[in-house]
């Protein structure tokens, strides 16, 4: 034999050249086919197979595996070819390899094989099928001797016997063994989940796939199925209750695709793993049923909400479902929307796909249940979530009449896998799920060391001048300019002699960043509105000597007007948000000039006003009584911030506010009740809220009792007040903080004094006693006879006093079953002996508060 000369191709692997033992062609096409590697033919020519011919004379070496140096694997394969060449050439006279063998050739032989497959029971030996397993396992000849004694001689027996091979329980077969054989009946299960049949299972398992299924960790595969199923619906291959390691692994998944931005916004906060762990839970769940669980977000204004929005996004992407986000509002919409994708910029991936961000009216709604039964054409099990943003102000009616309502229960009928609803306010949303039999899972979304809230806020005066549409005086000879018109008016619309006097100390403060928030004009269009108001105000304290950035921000859009400037600018809400045009005027004006940012139906929910720079310093409010005490809650939110670090840089140490003192101190109470809520449901999940704070064993403190200041509706449907927790839930209280201020107003108001006297002296010491107007005539007058040509009191008369005691929530209006007929009822007996003047009549057993 002559020394033989290699060559190295360009694999790297060396191979004869092709004149001395070199494979011929169909040999060559074999090896192609089969996929058999060049360092694999090389051994191959070294032992002489250079031909078919040769090949099929070592057959039982390859059976064997016998060949030096060649792969078992490849061993395997090839002695398959030399099957099928045997069972083709018994079938056709002649057989062409290169015209009649292909990638097809040796599965579809296999499976012939495994179909006609049959078991010889009286000799004991296994099943085709079985021999596969046990090859791909590498069993021994004596374990396969075993296993045929143990009846386990065909696939079939062997994933029947999967019970006694989880608990090792077969004789005479060693643990390793069985645990191997358990992995197979895994395998099958796999394969079936995922094909939803098992007919060619045994045609995929070999060595590759049996290693790779084995590599993968159990938890990650049960969540890889948990995912496929989901995508391919329900039908009869449910996952069963995924487990929590499971759920904990797609958490941790989610976790690596969080901005490193979106994680610090987390920091301190909440943990996004939690919220993590609630979408995957509800998503994967096994019958793909709606969830029946709401969760529901609480926080402060302006704490960070948004950022649970942003985490949802992420696991809805993960596991390739819809995310339904709802809010409050068209430019809040635009808001939330810009946030979201500041918070989800720095991610792995793009996030913007499979999310939608709507406003609530009834188009947009409609549009994205559209969206659910077009994907629900291809999969009609396919699951989606919705987060409702603002929840509070979903409520509105009883019955849900309104367009919004109903497309939105239409929505809701579709079933999602996975609801929560945020809001600062979310005593009105408890209440309804509450009312519907909703179980809800609370969560509270944290502040941090750096939150400027409520409880930082400081009153800059407690009286309760009303700004009415005539408002104060202003400078004579300034005309007044709506931005682009010339208009002359002798008031400023909207504005008391109080705002005029904080507005002033504001503009004359040697610290920087002032940005004052005013929100006391409804009118947008109507005569003295809310564009005269800014423009007047900043031509009144022109003829003073100072001057500002006056902004207007309106539905439209936001007009501003710089100082020493006659005419504004306006731009689009689609443009620019307000929080982007503070931004560019501090670039423009600096932080020594002011910002008064004059609005009202825009300084509500979901819009910020500030910049990285500059935040509120000052605000004034005020709102009708027919705003809800949550809507006002949301309003003197405007001026709370995560930013209490650039408030003090600036220079303040404080937010200083002008509004009324009943709502400061309800809404500074609100949370503390709040938080009590969160406390009771957490402790007593699945009861109705009533139910819950009924049953309490113990009274909820005074600093929770936010309705012994106010006598707004709570919420947007004006029912739920009748289902405010009573007088009985809290405890009584101890110093009334806030009725010196009361006292002092009705002191000496002898009608006042005499009108409350009769309240005190005809209930008895009876919570929730109530009188008509009528019977407060008539008592009045024969108790109080005129004197010295004094008139009667006149029923006029009495609705101005008991209006004015109402506004100052001494009492309150309540309406009687059957009774066309409103009474006036004192807000709590226990307040009226404080407030009652000793000096114009006795009262017996006077309670001294103070």
């Amino acid at each position: 034999m002559n020394k033989r000369v290699l060559e190295t191709p360009d694999n790297g692997y060396p191979r004869p050249k092709q004149e001395e033992f070199a494979p011929d062609e169909d040999l060559l096409h074999v090896y192609d086919t089969v996929d058999i590697s060049a360092k694999s033919q090389m051994l191959l020519t070294q032992q002489a197979i250079t031909d078919v011919a040769t090949l099929l004379g070592r057959e039982d070496d390859l059976q064997r595996a016998a060949l030096p140096g060649v792969n078992r694997g490849t061993q395997k394969q090839l002695h398959n070819f030399c099957l099928w060449y045997k069972d083709y050439s018994m079938k056709w006279d002649a057989v062409n390899v290169k015209t009649h063998f292909d990638e097809d050739s040796l599965p579809r032989f296999e499976r012939d094989r495994l179909e006609a497959a049959t078991c010889d029971s009286s000799g004991g030996l296994l099943a085709l099928d079985m021999e596969r397993i046990c090859n791909v396992l590498d069993i021994s000849q004596k374990t396969r001797g075993q296993l045929a004694k143990l009846e386990i001689k065909t696939a079939k027996a062997l994933v029947g016997k999967k019970t006694e091979l989880e608990v090792f329980s077969l004789l005479n077969i060693k643990q390793t063994t069985q645990k191997h054989l358990l992995k197979v009946c895994l395998f099958r299960e796999d394969f079936y989940r995922t094909n939803d049949s098992d007919k060619e299972w045994l045609h995929h398992l070999n060595d590759e796939s049996f290693a790779k299924f084995e590599q993968e960790d159990s938890k990650e595969r049960e969540f890889r199925l948990a995912v496929e199923n989901i995508h391919e619906g329900p039908g009869n291959r449910g996952v069963g209750d995924i487990s929590d390691k499971a759920v904990q692994f797609g958490a941790t998944i989610t976790a690596r695709y969080l901005s490193h931005h979106l994680v610090e916004q987390c920091r301190n906060k909440f943990n996004p793993d939690d919220v993590s762990r609630k979408c995957i839970k509800a998503l994967l769940h096994p019958a793909g049923a709606p969830t029946k669980v709401v969760h529901v977000v609480s926080g402060k204004t302006q704490s960070g909400k948004s950022t649970v929005k942003a985490v949802c996004a992420v696991a809805h992407r993960q596991l390739q479902t819809l995310l339904i986000i709802i809010t409050k509002g068209i430019a809040e919409r635009d808001d939330l929307k810009i946030k979201l994708s500041m918070l989800l910029g720095g991610c792995r991936e793009s996030l913007e796909s499979g999310r939608l961000v709507i406003a609530d009216t009834g188009s947009q709604i409609e549009k994205a249940t559209a969206a659910v039964l077009g994907i629900r054409k291809d999969n009609p099990h396919a699951r989606f979530g919705i987060i409702v943003d603002e929840s509070d102000a979903m409520y509105r009616t009883k019955d849900g009449v309104q367009i919004f309502e109903k497309r939105f229960a239409a929505l809701m009928a579709l079933g999602p896998s996975f609801r929560m609803e945020i809001s600062a306010t979310i005593y009105s949303t408890v209440q309804v799920l509450s009312e519907r039999g909703v179980p809800v899972e609370m969560m509270e979304v944290l502040t941090t060391d750096d939150y400027s809230g409520i409880d930082q806020m400081e009153h800059f005066t407690y009286g309760n001048n009303k700004a009415t549409g005539r408002g104060c005086p202003k400078h004579s000879d300034i005309s007044d300019s709506r931005f682009n018109k010339e208009k002359i008016k002798s008031y400023l619309p909207y504005t008391s002699k109080p705002m005029v006097d904080m507005l002033r100390e504001a503009l004359q403060s040697t610290h920087k960043g002032i940005l004052v928030l005013v929100a006391t004009n409804p009118r947008v269009y109507a005569e003295g509105n809310v564009l005269t108001q800014a423009a007047g105000t900043q031509n009144f304290f022109r003829a003073e000597g100072t001057d500002f950035v006056a902004v207007a921000a309106t539905g439209r859009g936001v007009y501003f007007r710089f100082p020493g400037c006659r005419k504004g600018r306006f731009i689009r809400k689609k443009l620019k948000t307000v929080s982007e045009i503070i931004s560019q005027m501090d670039k423009a004006v600096r932080l020594d000039t002011p910002i008064i940012i004059f609005g009202y139906s825009r300084m509500c929910r979901c819009v910020s006003f500030r910049s990285s720079t500059r935040v509120p310093t000052h605000m004034i409010l005020s709102r009708g009584p027919g705003y809800s005490l949550e809507d006002y809650i949301q309003a003197i939110g405007r001026a709370t911030f995560n930013g209490l670090s650039v408030l003090e840089q600036n220079g303040h140490s404080h937010v200083t506010v002008l509004t009324n003192e009943n709502d400061f101190l309800a809404a500074k109470k609100y949370y503390s009740f709040v938080q009590a809520i969160n406390v009771y449901l957490s402790r007593n999940p699945g009861v109705p809220l009533q139910k819950v704070l009924r049953c309490a064993t113990k009274k909820l403190p005074d600093e929770a009792n936010c309705f012994r200041h106010t006598n707004r509706k709570i919420g947007r449907r004006k029912d739920l007040k009748m289902k405010n927790p009573g007088r009985e839930a809290f405890e009584d209280p101890v110093v009334l903080s806030d009725g010196q201020n009361k006292r002092d107003r009705y002191w000496t108001n002898l009608r006042a004094q005499r009108l409350m006297r009769i309240f005190y002296e005809e209930s008895d010491g009876e919570e929730g006693f109530a009188l008509s107007t009528y019977h407060l005539v008539e008592t009045y007058n024969e108790i109080y006879p005129p004197e010295d040509g004094d008139t009667e009191l006149k029923k006029k008369a009495v609705g101005k006093i008991m209006g004015d005691l109402v506004r100052d929530v001494i009492f309150e209006k309540v309406t009687i079953k059957n009774e066309k007929e409103k009474r006036w009822s004192p807000k709590s007996i226990l307040i009226l002996p404080s407030l009652l003047n000793e000096n114009l009549g006795e009262l017996d057993d006077r309670d001294d508060l103070y």
